[in-house]
């Protein structure tokens, strides 16, 4: 079947970009943490890509627009612009507590405009 076969071919390709075949421990917990991290990575792309999951809503339009937005539909795009998504996000996380100690009130309310707007 041309669908299984597809399908199949997609699986192998995440595969790879998410680095099975590039581990290089010897220890058997250590791999078994790489498995972990590397199928949390995959749990939580396919969780976030229409193709695998129809009921996620659309990504907003002016994400859309990051010069680095790649409009394919493939497993390996769903994976860069949902890593554009977060960075932000892990960014403003790290610097939320400095922003306790010192509070500039324009970056905190432009990390919140961006991450409330649908």
């Amino acid at each position: 079947m041309i669908i299984d076969e597809t399908e199949e071919q997609g699986f192998r390709n995440s595969k790879n970009e998410l680095g099975w075949a590039d581990f290089r421990l010897t220890n058997y917990g250590e791999i078994e943490k790489w498995w972990e991290l590397v199928m949390c990575a995959y749990l939580m792309v396919c969780l976030h890509n229409e193709p695998f999951n129809p009921a996620v809503s659309p990504v907003p339009k002016p994400c859309q627009q990051h010069s680095l937005w790649d409009s394919g539909k493939g497993w390996k795009n769903a994976l860069n612009n949902l890593q554009l998504i977060l960075q932000p996000f892990i960014c403003f996380s790290l610097i939320l507590r400095w922003l306790k100690v010192f509070p500039i009130s324009q970056l905190y309310e432009g990390f919140s405009e961006a991450y409330c707007q649908n």
